[in-house]
C-alpha cells in the first residue's frame, strides 16, 4: 500500500511479510530523508535504517549474537575536494542522478550489555572520530558507577599496530616454513 503527500513531498509505503522480502514500511521525504522498518526474519538482524541524505546514516539492530544495536555514519559534504588535514573517506550517495560524494566525518557502534559475562572490559560504544583523528572506546559501567573516562587511541595508531602485527605474523610464517 502507497501513500503519498504531495504538499509535504512525502511517501509511505507498506510491505506485507514475505519469505524473501524484508521491508515493512518506507517512509520517503524527497531529497530529505528515508526511513526503511524491517521485519525481524532478516539474517542481519536490522530493524531499522535511517538516511538522512547528506548528513547521516544510521540503523538499529535486535538480537545480534555480537550484541550490535546501533551502528552510524555522519557525513560532511562540505570541504569535499578541498584538501582538508587528515586523510578522507569518500562516500557516495546514490539518491541523485549525478552521485555526489561526501566526506565520512565519525562513525559509531553502540553494544548491549550482556548481562551473563562479569568482566570489566565490556564495550558499550565505539566512536571513529575521523575529522579529529581519534578513536574513542566506552565501557560498560559497573554496578553503582557513575562515570568511567573513555579509552582515547588516535586513529593511525590503530592502523600502525595492526601492520605491524600483520608484519610479525608474515615472519613467524616465514621462520616456520625455514625450518
Amino acid at each position: 500500500m502507497r501513500r503519498r503527500f504531495p504538499y509535504k513531498f512525502k511517501t509511505i509505503e507498506h510491505y506485507d511479510s514475505l519469505k524473501n522480502y524484508y521491508l515493512k514500511k518506507l517512509i520517503k521525504v524527497d531529497d530529505r530523508s528515508a526511513k526503511y522498518y524491517y521485519y525481524h526474519h532478516r539474517n542481519d538482524n536490522l530493524i531499522y535504517r535511517c538516511h538522512l541524505i547528506g548528513k547521516k546514516v544510521f540503523e538499529k539492530f535486535k538480537g545480534n549474537p555480537d550484541r550490535l544495536i546501533y551502528r552510524s555514519v555522519t557525513l560532511d559534504s562540505e570541504g569535499m575536494g578541498m584538501g582538508n588535514e587528515g586523510v578522507s573517506y569518500p562516500m557516495e550517495d546514490k539518491n541523485y542522478s549525478q552521485p555526489i560524494q561526501y566526506k565520512i566525518k565519525k562513525m559509531t557502534q553502540q553494544y548491549e550489555d550482556d548481562p551473563k559475562d562479569k568482566s570489566e572490559d565490556k564495550i558499550r560504544k565505539i566512536v571513529f572520530n575521523l575529522s579529529k583523528d581519534v578513536v574513542l572506546i566506552y565501557y560498560h559501567y559497573k554496578e553503582g558507577q557513575i562515570f568511567r573516562k573513555p579509552d582515547k587511541i588516535r586513529h593511525q595508531e590503530l592502523f600502525q599496530s595492526k601492520e605491524m602485527n600483520e608484519k610479525e605474523g608474515e615472519k613467524s610464517e616465514g621462520e616456520s616454513r625455514q625450518q
